[in-house]
């Protein structure tokens, strides 16, 4: 039986977890958004995301994954594994947000990347 005391730490913990990702959406990152595809644990392929529509196909010796990038934001379309479950994900916006496809060893992860002054010159 949960006690009072027990119901109130819970409860304390669920707020603390609540604002601090809360706070993590809201706060802006800095720099540019670029989505990373990984194979194996090897970066493969980077993409600025600038709104730009872009059908990437990412064929391996694992199978097959359709990458969309839009509208600042990106998902799985099609894939040809069994459980699809890259597909279900959705579509990921932030930096942090991930997209794994087990059986096609595959991580789709936003990340950001910084230009410093001078760098690109």
């Amino acid at each position: 039986m949960i006690k009072k005391r027990d119901f109130i730490i819970i409860v304390s913990i669920f707020i603390v977890v609540s604002v601090i990702a809360l706070v993590n959406y809201l706060i802006p990152f800095e720099g540019e958004a670029v989505v990373n595809v990984y194979i194996d644990g090897k970066l493969i392929d980077s993409f600025i995301l600038d709104g730009e529509y872009r059908q990437v196909p990412i064929r391996t010796s694992y199978g097959y994954n359709l990458l969309i990038l839009s509208e600042n934001m990106a998902f799985i379309d099609e894939a040809d594994c069994n459980l699809k479950s890259c597909v279900s994900r959705g579509v990921i916006s932030r930096p942090g947000s991930i997209i794994i496809c087990a059986p096609h060893h595959l991580v789709i992860k936003i990340e950001t990347i910084k230009f410093y002054k001078g760098a690109l010159q």
